[in-house]
């Protein structure tokens, strides 16, 4: 019996499937500096970009201006610093990768929970018995 997957798992398949490619192209440039990462960025740019929009969407809406930022930021974040800090100690680089993407986004969660709402804003959240009063 042929089952049909659900979107979800297509997802997940096309992850673990851009995961292991991102894993075999960084390995062989740890071999050889001079082998050429085709499309090793545009990869991982996907596969950030996805842990973003993944980690941002679970505890809300995905707004596709601050997931793109999120990934610039953590794909300069990984390039500054993890390309060159990553050893290998268990972990593929994609988890690597994968843990700074979804703490780049926490991050902004957390941002947004504190950040102070504007006097307006908070008047239209209020009740209206509260906005009708003179206070």
């Amino acid at each position: 019996m042929d089952e049909e997957l659900t979107d979800r798992e297509v997802l997940m398949n096309e992850l673990t499937r851009l995961r292991h490619e991102i894993d075999a192209e960084y390995e062989e440039f740890q071999k050889n500096p001079e082998y050429k990462l085709d499309n090793f960025y545009e990869k991982l740019f996907v596969f950030v970009e996805d842990v973003i929009s993944q980690t941002i969407q679970w505890r809300g809406s995905v707004d596709k201006d601050v997931v793109g930022n999120l990934t610039q930021e953590t794909l300069l974040t990984i390039l500054e610093k993890g390309m060159g800090a990553y050893e290998k100690k268990g972990a593929q680089f994609t988890t690597y990768c994968d843990v700074i993407a979804k703490n780049k986004a926490i991050d902004w969660i957390r941002k947004q929970r504190k950040s102070p709402m504007n006097l307006e804003e908070g008047m239209e959240q209020q009740p209206q018995h509260f906005q009708d009063r003179n206070i």
